[in-house]
């Protein structure tokens, strides 16, 4: 990790730090899922109807994909998209040093 990165990392917010975390969880799960299913990244792509660069972006963690790409390729890999409670509850973005509004 260059330096660069891990400031912009401290200067996250919690909520931008459990995004990145959520997305890189993501893409890679749409890389061991195909992996697994035996699929390289252009039959993944051909079967889910996305571009294959599409697919080599989104393992090698180039982009966010949008929600329908997603669905596509998770579909086709027998998988879901499921929201359920976080074990660590509402994420506060306020920051600490600030006192309250009196709203």
């Amino acid at each position: 990790m260059s330096s660069q990165s891990f400031k912009d990392d401290l200067n996250s917010s919690p909520a931008e730090r459990a995004m990145i975390k959520f997305e890189v969880e993501l893409n890679m799960t749409v890389s061991a899922a195909r992996e697994n299913k035996g699929f390289s990244m252009a039959q993944l792509a051909q079967k889910a109807g996305v571009k294959p660069a599409v697919v080599s972006r989104i393992e090698n963690l180039y982009i966010a994909p949008k929600l329908e790409t997603i669905f596509k390729l998770l579909t086709f890999l027998g998988y879901k998209l499921t929201i359920a409670p976080s074990d660590h509850g509402p994420i506060d973005n306020s920051p600490s040093d600030q006192a309250p509004s009196n709203n």
